[in-house]
């Protein structure tokens, strides 16, 4: 049993314990069928840790990294969004989304439950890698109505609302990546329009970053770094994630909020002024994107993949054949066997074992 199994034997097992209490809307847990359905629905580079009644929970499946860093991904209405930095933090940060932020019943109902649930959810984020002090933080919040109070909108008290957001994650997330993504998404609340100078350094937030600068930048606050691979980094890998953010930046930013599909074709759009001598295969997808639109189907993205792997560019194929799928599976109804198949060959070719296992538990059994 390699480690990442290991691991993951016990993830689900502390998830059973604490998914008994319904304030929590932890359903059910990563099973191999859970997988299954993820990956017919366009995610199958998920690895599926909990579910709730209209959402998945798991870590981005990330080759060439140890699964520990894995970023903390949140499925719903097939879209994804990036909710923690990696497993460690992950169940902080969601019950802050999910149970506190402006939720003033799920909130309250968390604080009086506490008591009775405690042991429970320390057992499952000790498992996950996670302190207890950054879970302390959140249960302190619930169990204070003041302190939860300022968890919930109300008109004309908007900085309140996101100050108290900023200050409960930093406190949950003290990675070096967070607080870049933090201290940037703080300047854009507080209407200081900022384009990041280095991605690099928000980890793995530096996705959401790059899809919300350029939203941003569809209503004239900033400009967008103007670099074809970070704009083509958009549309190139892993569509279905972080895409679909809202115009507005927020700390209480949910999946699905707005269309992924729409953002990414005005994404294509915006690069379509500069598609003149780059490179063909990225010059196909911009043309695939703004031609079919939204009725895209993947389809150059799957050729791109091949090309991309061709090169020696593996890792570039990876992120092209999860757009591939995600388009597909949104517009077709399900993802085809055959992209399935050939994620299957590019991970087994390269050998990525932890990959390969976690792929192996989404495409078993698909016919």
């Amino acid at each position: 049993m390699s480690a990442l199994e290991s691991w993951l034997r016990g993830v689900l097992q502390a998830v059973e314990r604490l998914g008994r209490q319904p304030v929590l809307d932890l359903e059910g847990s990563g099973t191999p069928s859970v997988s299954r359905k993820l990956a017919a629905d366009g995610f199958p580079g998920i690895l599926p840790l909990w579910t709730g009644r209209r959402h998945a929970v798991g870590l981005m499946v990330t080759p060439e990294s140890d699964f520990t860093t894995w970023q903390g991904i949140i499925i719903q209405d097939g879209q994804g969004l990036t909710i923690s930095s990696d497993a460690r933090t992950l169940l902080p940060q969601f019950l802050v989304q999910r149970i506190l932020s402006n939720s003033p019943q799920g909130a309250s109902a968390l604080g009086e439950l506490w008591g009775e649930i405690e042991a429970d959810a320390l057992r499952l984020h000790t498992v996950l890698g996670g302190r207890d002090e950054t879970l302390e933080v959140v249960a302190a919040v619930a169990r204070d109505p003041t302190a939860r109070d300022t968890f919930r909108y109300v008109s004309g008290k908007e900085a309140m609302f996101e100050a108290a957001h900023s200050a409960l994650n930093r406190k949950v997330d003290r990675s070096e990546a967070f607080a870049h993504y933090a201290d940037w998404l703080d300047a854009c609340v507080a209407h200081v329009w900022a384009t990041p100078d280095n991605l690099l350094l928000f980890g793995p937030w530096q996705r959401r970053v790059l899809c919300w600068t350029h939203r941003l930048k569809t209503s004239g606050k900033v400009t967008t770094p103007r670099t074809m691979p970070a704009m083509l980094s958009i549309i190139e890998a892993n569509a279905g994630i972080d895409s679909g953010v809202p115009s507005e930046p927020s700390w209480s930013v949910h999946a699905a909020e707005s269309s992924a599909a729409a953002a990414l074709v005005a994404t294509a759009l915006d690069l379509s002024e500069s598609i003149e001598g780059s490179d063909p295969v990225s010059a196909g997808l911009i043309t695939a994107l703004i031609t079919e639109e939204e009725a895209y189907r993947g389809l150059a993205h799957a050729e791109a993949a091949v090309v991309f792997d061709e090169r020696g560019e593996s890792y570039r194929a990876w992120g092209a054949l999860q757009s591939s799928i995600w388009w597909a599976a949104r517009n077709l109804g399900t993802t085809p066997p055959a992209m399935l198949e050939a994620l299957r060959f590019l991970v087994t070719r390269h050998g990525w074992g932890d990959v390969i296992w976690a792929i192996e538990r989404g495409i078993q059994a698909i016919p």
